[in-house]
């Protein structure tokens, strides 16, 4: 075991440290984001002149008829305080550094989760799977954030697994707060927690352990009132970019004159432009995929009224069969939470990246770590999923989506099946 991950590991480091010698676009943008937040000014709706310097440039300059291309919060910005400042080709490479700690933090977790010889070898393969797809690749490729959502997933996880110890707790709040205020949308994760009244095995000191931090993180991007000015700008600014992927090419102003340095912050844009690796991109949020094929653009409020039926849905039903005196599996209100999560991926308005899927590492180690036997079908599903997302199957339209979805299906299947069969 050990031998295959150090293999699979130097193969795959050294060919990452080849793809972010090229130009990480979307950590750029954080990464100007931070800096603006830095010096004080406000982030979504800034326009960069040349007169601004290479501080806040960006050579893949976005069409601003509705807002620029930072998308990342408030919050996420200041995760990169500590490095904003460092020239942008040492940011990337230490970004990279950071990805691969997740990564590895993950599989950690996950080996100290599983319990047998067979479970462990389900986790090699997984992690293994992970790194040959074309998910992973574009996440270093872009010097994306979504590791991060995994990552922080795996720890919330591991404390609640240990709420006697009160260091725990404190760090279960605070990587929940983290989770909640780099991606709001993360909140649909908790809902099985606290509708199945996980929080009540925890006594008033535990409690106010768990919210302590959480309520700090919260309290000071809602008192602060330069942080609560970000906040409300970056809510304009998700309204903007969704009628911005909503709107066809004749209705982008393409006021925007893009401008390109040979060399800055360290890097050789002449070197590196026009050799970045092959990617076989899909978009793959079911409103695109609709938009494709038969040319429909689905409203966004009709989108809000699907997403919200969607997940009434299925918390109805699976509240119907796991009853709040009941004592729930913990590992099963994590995966069913993570799915709910995942669904306004899935219906958002905003086009979606390979590099999301990355997100999908957290219940797959999770499910790994538990493997039973008795639910070989559920597992193979997820494997065939995940081989859909690594090999090029020229004559499988979109094999990326549709392993993607099926992964996301047997998760759900898992979740809503007799629970006798559910994990040992």
């Amino acid at each position: 075991m050990a031998i295959s991950l150090i293999a699979v590991f130097s193969f795959c480091i050294i060919r990452d440290i080849k793809i972010e010698k090229g130009y990480t676009s979307d950590l750029r943008n954080r990464v100007i984001g931070a800096r603006l937040q830095l010096d004080g000014k406000p982030p979504y709706f800034y326009k960069w002149k040349p007169r601004d310097g290479l501080r806040y440039y960006d050579p893949e300059q976005k069409d601003t008829t509705y807002a620029n291309g930072i998308t990342a919060s408030p919050f996420f910005h200041h995760l990169l305080f500590p490095i904003a400042d460092l020239p942008q080709r040492k940011i990337s490479e230490i970004w990279l550094v950071v990805e691969y700690l997740m990564l590895i933090a993950c599989l950690v977790f996950a080996f100290l989760l599983a319990q047998t010889t067979t479970q462990r070898w389900l986790c090699t393969i997984t992690i293994t799977c992970f790194l040959f797809t074309e998910g992973w690749g574009s996440l270093v490729m872009k010097g994306q954030m979504y590791i991060l959502i995994p990552f922080c997933c795996f720890v919330f996880y591991f404390c609640i697994n240990k709420r006697n110890k009160i260091f725990s707790i404190l760090l279960a709040g605070a990587i929940s707060g983290v989770l909640v205020l780099s991606r709001p949308t993360v909140i649909l994760f908790f809902l099985p927690f606290i509708y199945m009244g996980w929080f009540r095995k925890y006594n008033p000191k535990q409690l106010t352990a768990f919210f302590l931090p959480a309520c700090i993180l919260l309290g000071y991007s809602i008192f602060n009132k330069k942080e609560r000015s970000y906040w409300i700008e970056y809510y304009y600014s998700i309204n903007a970019q969704m009628k911005f992927h909503q709107a066809d090419s004749n209705q982008h102003s393409g006021l925007y004159k893009p401008v390109e340095y040979s060399k800055w912050e360290g890097l050789d844009y002449d070197l590196i432009k026009g050799k970045m690796p092959e990617t076989h991109w899909e978009v793959d949020n079911i409103p695109a995929i609709i938009r494709n094929i038969f040319h429909i653009t689905i409203p966004i409020y009709i989108l809000h009224f699907i997403l919200s039926a969607t997940i009434l849905a299925l918390l109805f039903i699976f509240f119907k069969q796991h009853k709040p005196e009941q004592n729930s599996d913990v590992r099963i209100l994590a995966i069913f939470g993570f799915c709910l999560y995942m669904i306004t991926d899935f219906l958002s308005p905003i086009m979606r990246g390979e590099y999301y899927k990355v997100q999908w590492l957290f219940p797959l180690l999770l499910i790994s770590a538990y493997y039973n036997n008795k639910l070989k079908v559920a597992y193979t599903i997820i494997l065939s999923g995940l081989l859909l997302n690594i090999f090029f199957i020229a004559f499988i339209p979109m094999r990326h989506s549709v392993g993607e979805f099926m992964i996301f299906l047997a998760l759900l299947w898992v979740c809503f099946t007799d629970r006798s069969k559910i994990f040992s």
